[in-house]
């Protein structure tokens, strides 16, 4: 989902307030804005505060399962390796991360080794939420959406839970998920707006 259309959920004062549409303007921007090198363009996606934001994530996700997350290809010596290597070396013909592909050969079966994506997880995601989740989720839009019309357009969630309950919309679920996050972080810690 674009952040334009995830502004579009936003209560409108609380998006003016927080000055929203520059804030959509210089991410959007920022992420067509071609790179000069595929250096650079790794360089941003580091600095860019997606994987600290990622790693805490997977910290409190690991701690609820008592598991102890480790994030071995975010070695501080891994990434300036990476960041030192030519274009070609990251991206060769198609193939990303071709160093490592290649570093695999005979300790990976090929299948693995020459992989074009990862699997879908998102069906699992859907199973949680519509099952495991779905106490959770329908509590809280259907006790704690008063607290949240100072952020977002209740209407807007209506919606968006009909179409999550119906299994209409993937993009709902994650909206109703985020949501659902929002609504007991701001139980938990009593924040008013």
């Amino acid at each position: 989902q674009r952040a334009s259309e995830q502004a579009a959920l936003l209560n409108p004062s609380f998006a003016q307030r927080i000055d929203m549409a520059d804030r959509v303007k210089r991410y959007e921007g920022d992420r067509h804005t071609p790179r000069a090198t595929l250096r650079e363009d790794h360089f941003l996606e580091l600095e860019s505060g997606v994987i600290p934001l990622a790693l805490a994530e997977a910290s409190r996700a690991g701690v609820a399962a008592a598991v102890e997350p480790r994030f071995p290809f975010l070695d501080k010596r891994l990434l300036e390796f990476c960041l030192s290597l030519p274009g070609d070396q990251k991206l060769n013909q198609g193939w990303n991360r071709i160093v490592l592909r290649r570093a695999m050969a005979q300790r990976l079966p090929e299948a693995v080794q020459w992989r074009k994506g990862k699997a879908d997880l998102g069906p699992n995601f859907t199973r949680g939420l519509v099952s495991a989740d779905r106490k959770i989720i329908d509590e809280v839009f259907q006790k704690d959406l008063s607290n949240l019309s100072a952020y977002v357009s209740v209407p807007m969630l209506h919606d968006l839970y009909q179409q999550y309950a119906m299994r209409q919309s993937n993009a709902a679920e994650i909206v109703v998920w985020r949501v659902s996050v929002l609504a007991k972080w701001l139980r938990r810690t009593r924040l008013k707006p």
